[in-house]
């Protein structure tokens, strides 16, 4: 083989090569783009969350903006490590990319905007712009708390007690009920009121044992948007000292139930007192806190049930 001819190999051999690399350049997957179907952004604002991946050349930028009523504000934009020659880190991990979204600070006005966000990666697709993923959400501005009143009158509450409470809301919310304190009690459609008053609601609420002196009782309604109202009404509130009865736990009793008890509920202890104050201190506050939940979600089918009827 002559000298031409080897030369004439390689030169088809680096054409070979290069074409290759630049088909592998101009790779044509777009990024993956995703985020919320709608935002709902009230007074306080919120934290927009994205994921973005891409498994081909990497991502570049993502870039976010929101459309409104005066024009566009930009809101983010995040650009990844890379190169035209070798692209960016590509993978298939999603990257979590917050956006805060501040209404007063952007000056917005309660109506409809549009958020747009896109993802371009480092492909040389374009040419060398790259492939691009674009996403527009809908965004509703609502920055009024929703309206709320209270139709009780004078309601006496006593520690360890409970009561109820009837109160209209003029739109639908996204949570509503009653707060003693900490302590939230979700409220219910009214039962036997009118369609045309379907608004009208109720809530169930205890003083639990362990809640402050004096503990604040108020009406709460959220919307979708996270606006907040709160109304009160007349209550008195009647202090109740419960009287402490001591158990004497004996012996036998340890031995014989308390291993029982911690192998149902998991807990390892090198002795029996040991494993019954573990019972009866964290999977005890385990157990109310999931009696919480399962109330609140109690609430809420009712409410989905008395809707349907």
């Amino acid at each position: 083989m002559t000298g031409r001819a080897v030369f004439l190999l390689v030169l088809a051999a680096l054409a070979v090569a290069a074409g290759g690399a630049v088909f592998l350049r101009c790779e044509g997957s777009a990024p993956t783009l995703a985020g919320p179907e709608e935002i709902f952004l009230g007074r306080e604002g919120t934290t927009l969350a994205l994921q973005a991946s891409d498994a081909g050349s990497g991502l570049r930028e993502v870039r976010v903006v929101l459309a409104h009523a005066k024009g566009e504000a930009p809101l983010a934009l995040r650009t990844f490590p890379g190169t035209w020659l070798r692209g960016g880190d590509g993978g298939a991990a999603a990257v979590a990319i917050e956006v805060p979204v501040d209404p007063k600070a952007l000056g917005l006005a309660e109506g409809s905007a549009f958020l747009r966000a896109s993802a371009r990666d480092w492909s040389w697709r374009g040419p060398l712009a790259g492939n691009e993923t674009r996403l527009e959400i809908p965004v509703i501005v609502d920055v009024t708390p929703p309206r709320l009143s209270v139709e009780n009158g004078l309601t006496y509450v006593r520690r360890g007690g409970s009561g109820a409470v009837v109160y209209a809301v003029e739109e639908a919310t996204a949570r509503d009920g009653v707060e003693v304190g900490d302590v939230f009690f979700a409220g219910a459609p009214l039962p036997g009121a009118p369609v045309a008053e379907g608004l009208r609601r109720l809530a169930i609420f205890a003083i639990p044992r362990n809640a402050p002196p004096d503990p604040p009782v108020r009406v709460v309604a959220v919307d979708r948007a996270g606006n907040r109202r709160t109304g009160g009404w007349a209550t008195r509130f009647t202090e109740r000292v419960f009287e402490e009865v001591p158990i004497e736990l004996t012996p036998r009793f340890l031995d014989q139930k308390i291993p029982e008890l911690a192998r149902e509920v998991g807990v390892q202890a090198d002795a029996n007192l040991a494993a019954f104050q573990e019972i009866n201190t964290r999977v005890r506050a385990e157990n109310e806190a999931r009696y919480a939940s399962l109330r609140s979600e109690s609430a809420r089918r009712r409410s989905i049930f008395l809707r349907m009827r």
